[in-house]
């Protein structure tokens, strides 16, 4: 164990990368970090205990003869290592074409597919199939994490932005993260390892390859140090947002009100916290709601703060289908629903189902013998059947209806009800009703006519219920 292994030994250690008896899966692209990273990992695989090591490599469709070319290489250089290498074939830019994509996110995001597929397989094969026995490997180093560093503060971060690439994330691991590119290079040179180039690497039409080729030399003719100085930084960086991310937690349950399909925030208490702390908790919550990061940007988080100042039923659009709403003194961080702008009036003669996207309407005629319902409830309404005497209807709220809030017949109109009740203009949406004509006989979920009441003389009643969709 050379100098250079004893490093990366180290740092595997000291990172908890790698346990006895695990499998694991390289990421081989052919170049010089991936063929460094097999070369180590197979140096090193009897003293960290490693249960097999494998490779991966993707042939993306895009560079044609070269692709090519680099295949043929990394299968000559597994076999010399005596290492299984399994090769995936795949046409990123069509992938990339039909998803939307740029190539370079379709790329990522079927390279890290790839290598899964292939390591839960192997993991079967050897009888291992516990997550924490399979780690994926992959090549990153030190002018990466400068590179993402930089490349986060252009587009807009906060503090966690800027530590970086983590050096474990789940069971992606990243052995050469602590090297820079000249220790790399002569690591291999020292073992008279040969590597291939990829064309790409050197166009600058990719941001990162911008800020790889132009910025960071700039840079460099600086402060030779440069990219070491930002890695010493993003350590500092680590710190202070394990720190602040315990204050951003205890401050979002400070604010939390409510949490089932939708994150609801006090406003109120957000206008509480400065303005640096406000965007930290709005970051978490969306995450809370979503169950990612990613693609959230500075421009995002901004236009949610902007809201907490904003008039009631004021909106902005998140990331993965969601949007973020005021109601009153409610921020609303919420998936985008279609319940009442697709929803036509469905008509039916007292019996049936009426499925909506987010719940059930079901209506049922029983015997006032036979009835046994708990009036607490409020997804169940029951009215004197035999006095509603037109079709009902169940349909989202509509201009000039009403509902009778007390035995004398006084009625309110639904917009009305909706304002006293605080409902927003999103909101409302996803209320629909059960009515004839105007008259409401359920805002379903929120209140019932007083008209129909089950009397001495009620024969059959009207039982209207709700259940929502799992």
């Amino acid at each position: 164990m050379n100098s250079f292994e004893r490093k990366v030994y180290v740092y595997i250690k000291e990172n908890k990368m790698i346990g006895a008896g695990d499998v694991v899966c390289v990421g081989l692209s052919g170049g010089a970090d991936s063929v460094c990273l097999l070369t180590v990992l197979s140096s090193l695989s009897e003293r960290l205990g490693i249960e097999k090591l494998i490779a991966v490599h993707v042939n993306h469709g895009i560079r044609g003869e070269e692709a090519s070319r680099d295949e043929e290489f990394v299968k000559e250089f597994c076999e010399k290592l005596k290492v299984s290498l399994y090769v995936k074939h795949m046409d990123i830019p069509a992938l990339a074409q039909a998803r939307h994509e740029t190539v370079e996110e379709t790329g990522r995001h079927e390279r890290y597919a790839a290598f899964e597929e292939v390591l839960y397989d192997v993991r079967k094969e050897v009888g291992i199939e516990e997550i924490h026995e399979g780690k994926i490997a992959v090549a990153h180093n030190r002018m990466d994490n400068a590179e993402t560093v930089l490349f986060h503060l252009i587009r807009g971060t906060g503090i966690r932005g800027v530590c970086g690439i983590p050096p474990v994330r789940g069971h992606i691991i990243r052995p050469l993260l602590d090297a820079g590119r000249d220790e790399i290079e002569a690591y291999l040179n020292e073992r008279e390892i040969s590597y291939v180039t990829d064309s790409t690497n050197f166009l600058t039409d990719y941001d990162r390859n911008k800020i790889r080729h132009e910025v960071l030399p700039i840079l460099k003719s600086i402060n030779s140090a440069a990219v070491e100085h930002i890695t010493d930084f993003v350590k500092d960086a680590k710190v202070v947002e394990e720190r602040l991310e315990q204050d951003t937690l205890k401050n979002l349950d400070e604010v939390l009100i409510g949490q089932s399909d939708m994150i609801a925030l006090s406003v109120s208490r957000l206008l509480l916290m400065d303005d640096f702390m406000q965007r930290r908790v709005l970051y978490a919550a969306f995450e809370k709601a979503s169950g990612k990061r990613k693609d959230v940007t500075a421009r995002h988080i901004i236009n949610m703060q902007k809201l907490l100042k904003g008039d009631t039923g004021a909106r902005t659009d998140l990331p993965y289908g969601f949007i973020c709403r005021k109601n009153y003194d409610t921020l609303i961080i919420e998936g985008r629903k279609a319940v009442g702008d697709d929803i036509a009036p469905i008509e039916l003669d007292k019996e049936g189902k009426v499925r909506l996207s987010a719940g059930c309407v079901e209506m049922k005629i029983v015997d006032i013998n036979n009835l046994d319902i708990d009036y607490k409830k409020t997804c169940i309404k029951a009215f004197d059947c035999d006095k509603i005497k037109d079709t009902l209807c169940v349909r989202m709220p509509a201009d000039g209806d009403y509902i009778v809030i007390n035995a004398d017949g006084r009625r309110k109109s639904i917009s009305k009800l909706f304002i006293d009740l605080k409902l927003d203009r999103e909101s409302r949406k996803q209320v629909p009703v059960v009515c004839m004509g105007n008259e409401v006989l359920w805002v379903v979920g929120i209140r019932g006519t007083e008209n129909y009441h089950i009397t001495e003389e009620t024969k059959r009643v009207l039982v209207l219920s709700y259940t929502e969709l799992n």
